[in-house]
């Protein structure tokens, strides 16, 4: 599930054109899951016109993709109140989740929550990814104002997922380490899921790492197949 490109600067334009585009050699390559990268009006245009672009994005690939997972990484760049008004103009496309949509926090989670419930909504809410305090975002977890839980893969680490997901199994949400900087990140991403559970998406970055040869790995139609070797099944030399 690759990231979107870098958001687009003021005046670019071809928007939708070029988000359509990626997703179309994403889809080629074998991914059916896009996260799109939003929250244009918090650093890269004014905030409205910020707005609508984010709403234009998340159509014209939900257009052009009906069948796609679709999710969107809002970086913190949503207040809640913006977070409620894109809820309800994207209520149609049937999105799989937003993602850090604001800085935790309890009140704003909870007007999130209680908008979800009342609009009959399945969208998750995913955080954790930023710098978190794990055990605050554990807790937010269980007072159900989060759905997935996002930290890193390698910042966070291995033995620490392995630690704390009985956790969140017992808490009944999901995890999907975040894996994006590195490619072999989505490779230990994908380990975790298969050997964890509780993982229903894994981030992916497009990319090769010299020196590794990770050819036991495929990616067909959305799922990834892992070789069964040792050492994840990756080779020094490749």
């Amino acid at each position: 599930m690759p990231a979107e490109p870098t958001p687009d600067l003021p005046g670019t334009g071809a928007l939708a054109g070029h988000r359509i585009t990626a997703c179309a050699a994403d889809w080629d390559a074998g991914y059916r899951a896009f996260k799109l990268k939003i929250g244009r009006g918090n650093l890269w245009m004014p905030a409205d016109e910020g707005f609508a672009r984010d709403l234009d994005v998340v159509r014209a690939v939900r257009d052009a993709y009906p069948d796609a997972r679709l999710l969107v990484d809002m970086n913190d760049g949503y207040s809640p109140e913006q977070t409620l008004r894109f809820l309800d103009a994207i209520q149609d496309c049937d999105l799989y989740w937003i993602e850090e949509p604001f800085a935790e926090d309890v009140e704003g989670l909870t007007l999130v929550r209680e908008h979800l419930t009342r609009t009959g909504s399945r969208v998750l809410v995913a955080d954790g990814e930023s710098d978190p305090d794990v055990e605050r975002v554990l807790d937010l977890a269980e007072a159900g104002l989060l759905d997935v839980l996002l930290m890193d893969v390698l910042s966070f680490g291995v033995t620490a997922w392995r630690r704390i997901m009985p956790r969140v199994r017992e808490i009944g949400v999901l995890a999907s380490p975040h894996a994006w900087g590195h490619p072999l990140e989505t490779l230990y991403a994908a380990q975790l899921a298969a050997g964890l559970g509780t993982i229903p998406v894994v981030e992916a970055v497009p990319g090769l790492t010299e020196g590794v040869d990770a050819t036991g790995y495929t990616l067909r139609d959305g799922a990834i197949t892992l070789p069964s070797d040792p050492g994840f099944g990756l080779h020094l030399g490749g």
